[in-house]
Order: structure tokens, then C-alpha cells, then sequence
């Protein structure tokens, strides 16, 4: 089995588990007060948000967090997390991506090798984005051993007065704290 095809069977268990606890589909949520948590010995920092219920404001759960990239809709480009100038506490998991990228192991299968080649640039046209963008998010959940991936979307107004979808933001999101 490819590294690849294990990364879409991760993905597949993934969704499962998405849809389960959280249906970020509805667009009922929002992503609110990225805070950072105090680490222990030994120990990485990661931000922490709350999604927030739109309708009734309640808080639905808690979760660290780590921007994996941005896609801009209007030029088709992605941009993953790592090459973005932010705190590293934010995008700590997404260097892991980049640093299985450079590891230059032998024996590596050429379709992993080619795999490698197109996840090492920081930005990307994509010519088929969902196909594309999907395969990002199952890579990076596999590699980084993830659970969820949240997509916001940025709106903003085009020259007729149109609300058009301006970027669209991919988090992986490592922990998982329903409120009760």
C-alpha cells in the first residue's frame, strides 16, 4: 500500500469521526478566541479556540489548533501553513509536512518521491482544487497523525456588490472537547 493510499484510508476513518462529533458542513459554527495553552515540560504549544453555535452563541467545543493552509479562490493558488510568517506555536504541525519533505531517506517508492516534490512548494496552483485540496488535507492528516481539518471561508464583495468566497482557510484541528 503507497503512502498515499494509506493517507486516503486515514482520511476516510477521519471523516467518520468528523461527522460523529461535529457536522461543520451545516455552517452553524464559528471559530472564535485563539488563545494559547501554557506547555508542559517537554511539550509543544498549541492555539486553542472555541466553536461557537451562530444561532444561540453557546460554545459546541474546544479544540487546539494549526493552520494546515489558504486557498485563494479567485487566483486558484494554495499556500500551505508553513511558508506563512506567523507564530510557529501556529503552525507547528503543518512544518511537519515540510520536514518529511526534506528527509532525504533511500528507498523511498518514486511515487513517494514525486509525492514529496509537490508538497515541498509553499504555493501551488491547483488545476483540479478539490481533488488537490483533498489529497493536502488526507497527506497532512496521515503524516501529522491529526484528527479533524476545519474550512473557514473569507468573504468578500466583488466589484457589482457581489458576496464572493475571497480565500478559503484549512485548519487541523489535534484535540476534540465537546461542552457539555
Amino acid at each position: 500500500m503507497t503512502l498515499l493510499e494509506r493517507a486516503y484510508e486515514y482520511l476516510d476513518e477521519r471523516k467518520i469521526i468528523m461527522a460523529e462529533h461535529l457536522d461543520f458542513s451545516s455552517h452553524n459554527y464559528v471559530m472564535e478566541g485563539l488563545l494559547q495553552t501554557t506547555p508542559k515540560k517537554n511539550e509543544n504549544v498549541y492555539e486553542y479556540v472555541s466553536f461557537v453555535n451562530k444561532i444561540d452563541g453557546s460554545i459546541v467545543c474546544k479544540s487546539h489548533i494549526n493552520i494546515l493552509g489558504i486557498y485563494n479562490n479567485l487566483t486558484g493558488t494554495w499556500s500551505w501553513g508553513w511558508s506563512m510568517q506567523i507564530k510557529k506555536s501556529f503552525n507547528y504541525l503543518c512544518r511537519k509536512i515540510l520536514l518529511y519533505c526534506l528527509d532525504d531517506e533511500d528507498g523511498r517508492a518514486n511515487s513517494e518521491i514525486v509525492l514529496k516534490s509537490e508538497l515541498i512548494h509553499s504555493k501551488s496552483n491547483l488545476r483540479y482544487p478539490k481533488r488537490d485540496i483533498e489529497r493536502y488535507i488526507a497527506m497532512a492528516l496521515y503524516l501529522t497523525k491529526s484528527k479533524y481539518v476545519y474550512k473557514r471561508y473569507n468573504y468578500g464583495t466583488t466589484i457589482k456588490g457581489e458576496k464572493k468566497i475571497i480565500f478559503t482557510e484549512y485548519f487541523i484541528m489535534n484535540t476534540y472537547e465537546k461542552d457539555e
